[in-house]
């Protein structure tokens, strides 16, 4: 888990990049997490999912008002082993 210091109200490309010995996430074509573990690197397929919490004390989840996601487009693109 990581938080982010960034204008949540203006608009960026986030990014996951797989490979069987690391996850790279970039925001904004920027590296900001990465995880070499291998016990924490998923061997089966990942698939793009979104998912919106507002999280608050004691990481339970309480929104005090509606919340929303604008995503303008998005992507997966899949390695073709040669």
């Amino acid at each position: 888990h990581r938080s982010l210091n960034i204008d949540m109200t203006q608009w960026h490309t986030w990014g996951v990049i797989w490979a069987p010995s690391s996850i790279i996430y970039t925001l904004d074509g920027r590296q900001w997490a990465v995880v070499t573990v291998p016990s924490e690197i998923p061997t089966v397929r990942m698939d793009l999912n979104f998912e919106l919490r507002t999280m608050c004390a004691l990481g339970r989840q309480c929104p005090t008002s509606p919340q929303s996601l604008l995503v303008d487009w998005a992507t997966e693109y899949v390695a073709v082993n040669p």
